[in-house]
């Protein structure tokens, strides 16, 4: 899920682009692990019980389920777009705090 956060419109789309590359490499690497459980989570409401277990098996297996769910799920593109637009809310309401929290562990 790491390459969904590599993204390098999403830091500017999140206005997060302010903060030094440090901070910013560490904000995407939470950012990407966020997403991918919010779409996990989605994933479970969508897949079968057996597309659910080949995703877990796949998961095991290299850990990364992205692929797995871009190929089964219908309009995954757009799953994403509302988990970043969702997501973008939900970090505008906690920037502050994020942030502090980020750089505390510099």
């Amino acid at each position: 899920m790491k390459n969904l956060a590599a993204q390098p419109d999403l830091m500017a789309m999140l206005e997060l682009d302010v903060f030094s590359k440090d901070t910013q490499k560490k904000l995407l690497d939470r950012i990407g692990d966020i997403l991918e459980q919010r779409l996990l989570m989605k994933a479970r409401e969508l897949l079968s019980e057996a597309q659910q277990e080949e995703l877990k098996r796949r998961m095991l297996e290299d850990g990364d389920g992205l692929s797995y769910l871009e190929t089964h799920i219908d309009n995954f593109e757009e799953y994403v777009a509302e988990e970043v637009h969702a997501l973008r809310k939900d970090l505008f309401s906690k920037k502050e705090a994020l942030v502090e929290r980020v750089e505390e562990r510099t």
